[in-house]
């Protein structure tokens, strides 16, 4: 039985340049009937440390989490992109779960934020959220659910990040 709680958070997600130019791609790529491009294969990440994102920011900003049984999600099956009435697009990543697991010695820490980066070599940050509350995951079990909505083509507050913790 895992201690994933039963609250919900929503925060303002932060794209970057990249992120605009891989839904705007992914977006073209769909509507061609391509089932690839930017966001193939993305993966999510939690940091910890403090930080307000904005569109310059960069993977190397973030610190990445290291509590036991923490690890970048797997490769992430993107579905593709909704075009909205306004001419924006949509692209809703999947929720992935992150976990603190028993080790030993036990690592716990506490996630700040999520992030998305693409498949590359070094990877592209494509987005980055802080948390509205620190997710605590200092304790076996204690775990948090990330679902992330990326908006291209409008205002930048209709991207987001929810949890459940």
């Amino acid at each position: 039985m895992s201690n994933l709680h039963e609250s919900f958070t929503m925060s303002q997600l932060f794209t970057t340049g990249f992120h605009d130019q891989a839904v705007a791609a992914a977006a073209i790529a769909h509507s061609a009937g391509a089932s690839s491009g930017p966001l193939y294969q993305a993966k999510m990440l939690l940091f910890t440390n403090h930080i307000t994102p904005t569109k310059g920011t960069a993977l190397a900003d973030l610190t990445e989490c290291t509590f036991s049984g923490y690890a970048e999600s797997a490769a992430i099956v993107v579905p593709p992109p909704v075009r909205n009435p306004d001419g924006s697009y949509d692209v809703i990543v999947p929720s992935q779960v992150f976990q603190a697991a028993t080790a030993t010695p036990f690592v716990g820490e506490t996630a700040l934020g999520a992030a998305l980066i693409d498949s590359s070599t070094p990877p592209n940050l494509l987005a980055c959220g802080v948390f509205d509350n620190p997710v605590d995951l200092s304790v076996v079990g204690n775990g948090v659910a990330v679902t992330m909505n990326l908006n291209y083509g409008g205002p930048q507050e209709n991207s987001s990040i929810e949890t459940s913790v």
